[in-house]
């Protein structure tokens, strides 16, 4: 159905093995949907991407949750060239966590420090206004 000379495929963070079972798609697709569980959503966003289409999803087909982007490269105004980006979302959630405590870890130290200024100014402010009184 699909041959290997129409799609060239960049995968990033893939196994050999995976890369390998992307590769086996264009020569026996039947073999490759049962290692990807006949999973549509990859199925469907293949399909689209040979036909031209460009997008993204995000779907688990047993061995953790992806993020697919996809995009045709264009040559004499045919679909000739095909990019799709595979990253594991496990990365994605990481990267995103530790950004998020970072940024929790400083706005708690602010906190505190706001705190004991507030604290400090209100304490020298009483001891100002027994003096004066």
């Amino acid at each position: 159905m699909y041959t290997h000379t129409r799609a060239l495929m960049f995968c990033n963070y893939l196994s050999f093995r995976s890369y390998l079972y992307l590769h086996l798609y264009f020569f026996t697709g039947a073999v490759v949907a049962l290692l990807f569980n006949h999973n549509k959503i990859f199925n469907n966003l293949t399909r689209n991407l040979l036909g031209g289409g460009s997008g993204l999803a995000v779907y688990d087909y047993g061995r953790g949750e992806r993020l697919t982007t996809q995009y045709p490269a264009y040559v004499n105004n045919r679909p000739l060239f095909f990019i799709q980006t595979v990253t594991p979302t496990s990365e994605i959630y990481s990267k995103i966590n530790s950004a998020l405590s970072a940024q929790r870890t400083e706005i708690v130290s602010l906190s505190v420090a706001a705190s004991v200024i507030a604290i400090a100014v209100l304490v020298i402010a009483r001891l100002f206004l027994k003096l004066i009184v």
